[in-house]
């Protein structure tokens, strides 16, 4: 028969029970006895059977073969149960530790999630922000360009305005009408020179533009 063995605080705690319980079992029914708890169960049995995992009472006969113990029958069962008492313990103590261990494991894979997905959100804000001041930058841009092409339009049109008010060289100027009259002597071929500074005065009115 193959039987596992127990190890470490395991085999320590299974050997500290079995000695506790060989006193207890001395006390309760071999008080009056010459017989000492040693001798009721062995320090080689003890270590024995700690040291071998026991599934069922009828290993105890196995594992103790080649040494008969001869309170087998009346303890056995007992002993079973005080080492099957250590071991649902240990393995209790064991499943709630890996338990734990599932828990702290589950936690930190949730806590990099959380740091992963807060680091995502960040990036994300980043890229938005950076969208916002692209778009920004771009209508700033439109809007200068617009106003630049305004102002364009207006000097162009100025000028345009200047150059019509302005009077070219060479074109009559018009400028305010000036009135009056003139005088001239009319002078006929008939009329002497000498009476000429005589002849008929005419007056011509005229208007200038």
């Amino acid at each position: 028969m193959e039987t596992a063995r127990r190890r470490g605080n395991h085999l320590k705690d299974i050997r500290d029970a079995l000695i506790k319980w060989r006193f207890s079992i001395k006390r309760r029914q071999y008080t009056t006895s010459p017989v000492t708890a040693a001798a009721i169960f062995p320090d080689n049995f003890i270590s024995t059977l700690a040291s071998n995992w026991i599934h069922f009472v009828s290993d105890l006969c196995a594992v103790l073969q080649k040494t008969p113990w001869m309170f087998l029958e009346q303890h056995g069962q007992e002993v079973f149960d005080v080492m099957r008492c250590v071991d649902d313990a240990v393995a209790a103590a064991k499943q709630e530790k890996d338990e734990e261990r599932k828990q702290l494991l589950e936690s930190r894979r949730q806590e990099k999630q959380l740091v992963r997905e807060h680091k995502r959100a960040e990036r994300e804000m980043e890229r938005e922000r950076q969208r916002t001041i692209t778009q920004k930058q771009k209508e700033a841009e439109k809007a200068e360009k617009a106003e630049k092409a305004c102002l364009c339009e207006e000097r162009c049109a100025a000028k345009l305005a200047a150059a019509v008010a302005t009077p070219h060289p060479g074109k009559k100027h018009h400028g305010t009408a000036l009135e009056g009259s003139s005088v001239f002597n009319i002078v006929s071929p008939a009329t002497p020179m000498a009476l000429a500074s005589s002849s008929e005065v005419c007056l011509i009115p005229f208007r200038t533009s």
